[in-house]
């Protein structure tokens, strides 16, 4: 059983590995939708609308309702990125936790004993069997090693992309 967990991870690492372009995509999609941000911020603190509406219509946007449509859809997707990222990180590197004992490594049974014509029940604590009383499932080294490849690309791209942003709002 601990098997097909393993498989789980290597599946969602594949997942990882076709999605960088999109993931690359969708991260620069949100700087810009930022920056746009940022120059409407700008125009209206100095009372111009119309100058921060020419903004929205020069870069496609029929007006600020479908500009927010636009930044929370595409805020949404980067986060979930982040958050496949985060959740797998956590599972390579820290085990899967046993989905039989939810990581405490044991099992808690009921035990009947009969005596002198009485029944009695009584907790049984017994190592649990799926995941031999570790309550986790730690993942390959191989398996890890592929992960931090496909993960330093993502990290890479979001630290470029904060680099960037850090540096407009510093030069600024």
């Amino acid at each position: 059983m601990g098997a097909s967990l393993i498989k789980e991870i290597e599946i969602r690492i594949k997942e990882l590995e076709k999605d960088i372009d999109e993931f690359e995509n969708v991260a620069r999609r949100m700087f810009k939708l930022v920056k746009v941000a940022e120059e409407m911020t700008r125009c209206l603190k100095e009372k111009e609308l119309e100058d921060a509406l020419k903004l929205l219509e020069d870069y496609g946007y029929q007006g600020i309702p479908q500009f927010f449509e636009d930044y929370d859809s595409t805020r949404i997707i980067f986060g979930k990125y982040v958050k496949r990222l985060q959740d797998l990180y956590k599972d390579v590197n820290y085990g899967i936790t046993c989905p039989n004992c939810g990581g405490s490594g044991i099992i808690l049974k009921r035990e009947i004993i009969r005596a002198e014509g009485v029944v009695q029940e009584y907790p049984k604590v017994e190592r649990c069997s799926y995941c031999n009383g570790k309550g986790v499932f730690i993942v390959p080294e191989e398996i890890k090693k592929r992960f931090d490849a496909i993960n330093a690309k993502y990290l890479k791209i979001i630290k470029e992309l904060s680099e960037i942003t850090r540096n407009r709002l510093i030069s600024k």
